[in-house]
C-alpha cells in the first residue's frame, strides 16, 4: 500500500506561489479586456502566431511550407477586412452624434 508522504510547508510553497501568480494573471487579464475591449484584445492572438513563427525559426530552426505562409496571409487579410469594416461602422455610428 502506497502512503503519500506528509506535506510540509517547503513542499507546498511552490504550489501556493503558482496559485498566487495565476490569480494575479487572471485579474490582470480581465482588467486589460475591460479597458481595451474584447475585439481589440482578441486581435493579439494574431501576433502570438507570428511570435510563434519567429521563435520557432530562431530557437528551433523551423522552416514552414509555402502553404503555411499562404494560410497566414489569408488570416491577416481577413483581419484587415474585419478591422476596416469595424472602423467604418464606428464612423457611421459616430456621424449622427456629431451632427447634433
Amino acid at each position: 500500500v502506497f502512503v503519500f508522504p506528509t506535506a510540509t510547508l517547503d513542499s507546498n510553497l511552490p504550489i501556493l506561489y503558482a496559485a498566487a501568480i495565476t490569480v494575479v494573471d487572471v485579474v490582470a487579464w480581465f482588467a486589460v479586456v475591460r479597458i481595451t475591449g474584447p475585439v481589440f484584445f482578441s486581435q493579439l492572438n494574431y501576433f502570438i502566431v507570428l511570435s510563434g513563427f519567429g521563435w520557432g525559426y530562431l530557437l528551433n530552426d523551423e522552416h514552414h511550407s509555402f502553404y503555411v505562409w499562404i494560410a497566414t496571409a489569408f488570416a491577416f487579410a481577413g483581419l484587415a477586412i474585419f478591422t476596416r469594416g469595424a472602423k467604418s461602422h464606428e464612423a457611421r455610428a459616430d456621424a449622427p452624434a456629431a451632427a447634433q
